[in-house]
């Protein structure tokens, strides 16, 4: 374990498309108050085949959630696709779960201290096929301003295009190859 204590929650989200349920589940380091914007990266979740409850998500892979957290990490996951389903839908869900925390940091106040130009994507069997479809077609989620850029490079969040995404960017889409180049620039 890591030197953070961790805590978890669970919050409404909507928009997800395969089905099942809406909220999202976080396991954060406890003391996420004190640590400045842009203290911890994140990682959405996407998990494997025939969930039969919203909550199994949170049971089965709980000890990952709560070991990554302890690091530093925000965990994100969700519990939309409860049988089998289409991993692309699936995978439409894990990208609408990182470009809903992003352009909505209201739903939970550690999403301030979440940095978004530090995304990772993690799944397990069904979970982790979706997270290959989520990772293969990028779009930009969050483009660093000049405002906010050290003079470095420009960082970007690379997810894969749906409608939220769509969204928090005013509609634009990247090709893997332009979301390459951009991350190579960091």
């Amino acid at each position: 374990m890591g030197p953070h204590e961790t805590t978890t929650s669970s919050f409404y989200v909507g928009g997800f498309v395969a089905g099942g349920n809406q909220d999202a589940y976080l396991v954060l380091p406890k003391d996420y108050a004190t640590a400045p914007p842009g203290s911890y990266p994140l990682v959405a979740f996407a998990h494997g085949c025939c969930k039969n409850s919203v909550n199994q998500s949170a049971s089965d892979y709980n000890s990952v959630f709560v070991h990554l957290a302890s690091h530093g990490m925000v965990v994100a996951s969700y519990n939309t696709c409860l049988g089998e389903c289409n991993m692309v839908t699936f995978a439409d869900d894990q990208k609408h779960l990182v470009a809903a925390l992003h352009a909505d940091p209201s739903l939970h106040p550690v999403l301030d201290k979440v940095d978004f130009t530090r995304v990772g994507l993690l799944g397990h069997s069904m979970g982790g096929g979706a997270t290959v479809f989520s990772a293969a077609k990028p779009q930009i989620v969050h483009q660093e301003t000049e405002e906010e850029s050290d003079g470095e490079g420009e960082a970007v969040v690379v997810v894969a295009g749906d409608a939220a995404a769509a969204a928090a960017t005013g509609g634009g889409g990247a090709s893997a190859a332009q979301s390459v180049e951009k991350t190579e620039e960091v």
